[in-house]
């Protein structure tokens, strides 16, 4: 008798991890150590689950406070849990300091993603930062600038990387049709809006079909 075995249905497999990294997206006005700016993660969970329901399974190892120097000694930890995709949002913390060179930062990031991706790592979604809303347009303007410079470098960098993914908020948030002020605060916390919309966005890269 000729036994056929058949493969197991999708339904049935374990679901694809999805690790969370880092800090959060708002570059802090206040000392590191504070709450996390993100909030998105639990969206993004209920997004992916929507969408293609028992498929991922999101674990989140944001910490208030990371670096990608503290980042660095947790790596081995993340590629242990085997994940599909890493979610990463560093190098705000980096940015809040004055003497920062966003290329230099930019250079970290990409040495890091070359870390998560060595062998067969997973995908990595490169989340860039956004500055807190500021009342003084000249402050505003200062600030909008070194987060700009940063995303292009992180643009570069996942444009040069196979399987490395952007989403830059500040490219939506800063346009007149989206009023900045509603999405996050001058103390830099995510409003649920601006949570949804990070969510939404990162949502979008994993389930596009590659």
């Amino acid at each position: 008798m000729l036994v056929l075995t058949l493969p197991m249905s999708a339904s049935a497999a374990e679901p694809e991890p999805v690790v969370a990294v880092g800090d959060g997206i708002v570059v802090p006005t206040a000392a590191p150590g504070d709450v996390a700016s993100g909030g998105f993660v639990a969206v993004l969970a209920d997004c992916l689950e929507e969408r293609s329901p028992a498929r991922f399974r999101v674990v989140d190892r944001a910490v208030a406070g990371e670096t990608l120097e503290t980042f660095r000694g947790k790596l081995g930890e993340v590629r242990e849990l085997g994940p599909s995709w890493v979610i990463v949002t560093l190098g705000a913390r980096e940015l809040a300091v004055a003497e920062a060179d966003p290329k230099a930062v930019g250079s970290e990031l990409g040495a890091v993603v070359a870390e998560l991706r060595k062998g067969k790592g997973p995908s990595v979604v490169l989340v860039g930062p956004v500055p807190p809303t500021l009342a003084e347009e000249e402050a505003q303007a200062t600030a909008d600038a070194r987060v700009k410079a940063f995303n292009e470098v992180v643009a570069s960098v996942a444009g040069g990387a196979r399987g490395v993914f952007h989403v830059d908020p500040l490219v939506e948030w800063t346009r007149a049709e989206h009023p900045r002020a509603g999405l996050v605060s001058e103390t830099g916390s995510l409003s649920d809006q601006g949570q949804a919309k990070v969510a939404a966005s990162v949502c979008d890269v994993v389930m596009s079909p590659r």
